[in-house]
């Protein structure tokens, strides 16, 4: 078993995972935790662009290897890293270039691993609804994306943010052309799956191909020292109990 630290109303608290939980998927929940602190001014920007990094690589190497990590907190996953990138539009402090710590730099890391749920993630998701039930929160949270996509035209005069954010608008404008007008303040949750599943989508090669391929690192050490740590800890705890498996096999 590992113990498993966040910070919860100012104060530290533990978790101790079961005896199903695997190495990769304790990874998974600390990264969980690292994107809901949604990028606070005491924590460097770089820490987070690099704890998305290692997220991507887990989902690649799921990818890459035929595995599915069954144990993962998904859902909780998916919805710190939206709520992560949606709180970007409201982070003055990040500072804007091409860097990875910069706010355009940031924004592009989210999308990438987003791109790479939308188009490779029934290959390494343990159920194929997990997938669309993701591209169902993108959905309910459209005009926080559009918001997003404007202010990208604005901070990004490279064009990158945009070109990236364009699959996520195409399923928003895709699903949304599907519902008819809601009855309510917004359309059921039923309606958009079932706009969802019936959606066409076809994603440029150079996309997918693109998303497959390993980004490096930051290039300056200092940035992944605290994930090194965590990933230190947690491989002790792993080799110290040999109940553990890396990865736990979906059913």
């Amino acid at each position: 078993k590992l113990t498993i630290w966040r910070i919860e109303r100012g104060a530290p608290v533990a978790r101790t995972t079961t005896d199903e939980t695997s190495l990769a998927g304790a990874l998974l929940e600390v990264l969980t935790h690292m994107l809901s602190q949604n990028l606070r001014r005491s924590q460097p920007s770089e820490a987070f662009s690099t704890g998305l990094l290692i997220a991507q690589r887990i989902m690649l190497w799921e990818n890459h290897a035929g595995a599915r990590l069954a144990d993962a907190p998904w859902r909780l996953f998916w919805q710190a890293l939206l709520q992560s990138l949606l709180h970007l539009s409201s982070c003055d402090h990040i500072p804007d270039g091409d860097g990875p710590g910069s706010w355009t730099g940031l924004c592009l890391q989210h999308l990438v691993v987003i791109n790479l749920v939308l188009i490779h993630g029934a290959s390494f998701l343990p159920q194929a609804a997990l997938q669309q039930q993701f591209a169902y929160e993108i959905v309910r949270l459209h005009r926080d994306f559009e918001k997003l996509f404007k202010l990208g035209k604005h901070r990004d005069p490279s064009g990158q943010l945009v070109d990236a954010l364009a699959l996520v608008r195409r399923i928003i404008v895709m699903t949304l052309d599907k519902l008819d007008a809601p009855s309510g303040p917004s359309h059921s949750q039923v309606r958009v799956m079932t706009a969802l599943r019936e959606l066409q989508l076809e994603v440029e090669p150079h996309l997918a191909s693109s998303l497959q391929k390993w980004q490096l690192p930051p290039e300056n050490p200092s940035h992944v020292a605290f994930f090194q740590a965590v990933t230190r800890a947690l491989v002790t705890g792993f080799r110290a109990d040999s109940t553990l498996d890396f990865i736990e096999a979906a059913a």
